[in-house]
């Protein structure tokens, strides 16, 4: 069984982390099994869904005219389809154009829409991409036999939709004016696509991959023809709530008789509020209060209920 997609940390990261560089069966089943469980409670504790990704609701407001609605997952990273329809069967004829919404951390007001019934498609939760100093470059040729072309993307961490809006600005520059193109990012696969109207589009990776922004977006070597559809792309969550979790596994595999830099093979300990029992090969561990350090952690991620919201 091997780590959820949705969990905080991969088992990489977790192997990494704990200064394991070989496979042990038993224990890295052990491994996988914590790595679900401790990312399953931070997310109960922070009564949202960490890791970004796709959902779609329909809201049906109380009132005759919704100003404001409250989707159940936050933080919205994106809005992909808003539709406004009083009849609900919300066809494309009744989407909402982006200009009369504005996307807020909690919610989403409405600024042009007469009616009070609603279908979201929309991102939430944590997820962006990062680009080093280093790797900024974007390289391509529009025709097999045409110049290669260079763009740059803006160093940092970036959401998916930040990224698309970069790309598309940058790619359709006065310098690559003979053909357009059009870059998207699909959230069902996690995946970015370039199409050329034009021309035969190649994507340049290489010669140095570790030079080029391509390969952190999913395109390696050398692709074409367009449209180019890059692999499914991991995305980062913070590095804080990342720790936490590394931290809880960490607590649990020293202390517990997998632990290979424990020789006290403890069974349970209790400090203060915190307690907790050690799992073994075939057990995950319990762990029934977080230690103060960790909740102050999680205590600005998580979801507060908000009075007065119909």
């Amino acid at each position: 069984m091997g780590v959820s997609d949705f969990s905080l940390i991969t088992l990489a990261e977790a192997k990494a982390f704990l200064g394991l560089a070989d496979t042990v069966s038993d224990r890295d089943t052990w491994l996988a099994a914590e790595i679900d469980r401790q990312s399953s409670r931070i997310e109960t504790y922070l009564q949202r869904q960490v890791k970004a990704r796709l959902y779609r609701e329909d809201i049906y407001c109380k009132s005759d005219n919704c100003e404001d609605i409250y989707p159940e997952h936050t933080p919205i990273m994106e809005v992909v389809k808003l539709y406004a329809d009083t009849d609900r069967i919300f066809g494309e004829d009744t989407l909402i154009d982006a200009d009369d919404y504005c996307v807020n951390y909690n919610d989403i007001e409405i600024l042009d829409a007469d009616a009070c019934d609603f279908r979201l498609e929309y991102v939430a939760g944590w997820g962006t991409i990062e680009i080093p100093f280093a790797r900024q470059r974007i390289d391509l040729k529009e025709t097999p036999s045409g110049s290669q072309l260079t763009f740059y993307l803006d160093a940092g961490r970036h959401t998916p939709a930040a990224i698309v809006e970069q790309l598309n600005r940058e790619l359709n520059t006065q310098s690559a004016r003979d053909y357009k193109r059009e870059v998207s990012f699909d959230w069902r696969t996690r995946q970015f696509q370039i199409t050329q109207t034009g021309g035969t589009l190649t994507l340049i990776a290489g010669p140095d991959p570790n030079k080029s922004a391509l390969p952190l977006l999913g395109f390696e070597s050398t692709l074409t023809p367009s449209p180019i559809v890059g692999e499914t792309v991991t995305l980062d969550i913070p590095a804080d709530l990342k720790g936490v979790a590394l931290q809880l596994l960490h607590l649990g595999y020293n202390e517990s008789n997998l632990g290979t830099h424990s020789s006290r093979g403890l069974r349970s300990i209790q400090i203060a509020e915190y307690r907790a029992t050690f799992g073994s090969a075939d057990s995950t561990s319990e762990i029934t209060n977080f230690p103060k350090e960790i909740e102050s952690v999680l205590d600005s991620y998580k979801r507060w209920d908000i009075l007065g919201i119909p």
